[in-house]
């Protein structure tokens, strides 16, 4: 990799011209009981910033070539559209317990640098090659943050909730746990899989094989990845609200109309 730091123009893609320790706040989740916070790192002007984000362009195409990737809600609609089912087809979704703190970092990039030597379009949208990248990420995976009492920390694991690669690392880690667990023909419940299609930690699924069976495989891959944990929503009266649909079951076909989270506004403290 070669870069030309006395080129102003050059020096300008990569270096953040005031940066800035990194500083974490809370995200309230409005839409659940007690209004519990997620912990976000902000990146902006973070000394890695922009290279954050050449890094998060160049991951991006192995980060969706995933055989279960779904781009947004609007995608899964046109899918689900396409889709027959069977009055005895379950549908539930699984969910990824804090997918970014708990992805391990070693088998994650493992994954990643694996991805990058089979590339073969790599050169079309980079000139850095697979080492040069790898050496970068960790660079950008070091993460320091002070929080609101000025104390400062360092993440020594996990990918930061805030960070733009933590996305396409994230969903690279999970193609391939998907590879190993979920579409291997080992896997002794593929059969009874009709549909698993994933959207970064939200998984959504159609069920041939009944209950206790659906039961037998999250509790299966919940024993694969000591930090992967998921959990489990079943359709309720033929409806599963899933991202921002909420999916109906009809005779033979599924149909979805906008789903919205409630708010508890009446537990809300409200300033003077």
């Amino acid at each position: 990799m070669d870069i030309d730091l006395d080129d102003f123009k050059e020096k300008r893609k990569y270096l953040v011209s005031a940066p800035m320790l990194g500083h974490m706040y809370l995200l309230i989740k409005v839409h659940k009981k007690n209004f519990p916070g997620r912990a976000v790192v902000s990146q902006v002007n973070d000394p890695t910033y922009k290279v954050c984000q050449i890094l998060t362009d160049i991951l991006n195409p192995l980060a969706t070539s995933g055989q279960s990737y779904i781009e947004n809600s609007y995608d899964l609609k046109k899918f689900l559209g396409q889709l027959s089912i069977n009055p005895a087809d379950i549908q539930a979704s699984f969910d990824v317990v804090a997918l970014y703190p708990s992805i391990p970092l070693p088998k994650a990039l493992e994954c990643v640098r694996r991805r990058l030597l089979k590339d073969t379009s790599l050169s079309e949208r980079t000139d850095w090659k697979p080492d040069d990248i790898m050496k970068l990420l960790e660079i950008c995976l070091e993460t320091h943050f002070k929080t609101i009492d000025g104390n400062i920390y360092t993440q020594l694991d996990g990918t930061p909730i805030g960070k733009s690669i933590s996305g396409p690392i994230a969903d690279i880690f999970m193609i391939w746990f998907e590879e190993e667990f979920v579409f291997n023909h080992g896997n002794e419940f593929q059969p009874y899989l009709k549909v698993w299609k994933r959207y970064r930690d939200d998984i959504y699924i159609v069920w041939s094989g009944g209950s206790h069976t659906l039961d037998c495989f999250f509790w299966q891959l919940n024993y694969k990845q000591p930090r992967i944990e998921f959990t489990i929503e079943r359709e309720v009266d033929g409806a599963l609200p899933f991202l921002d649909l909420y999916i109906k079951r009809l005779p033979n076909k599924l149909i979805t109309k906008v789903y919205q989270k409630e708010i508890h506004m009446r537990d809300m403290p409200i300033g003077d």
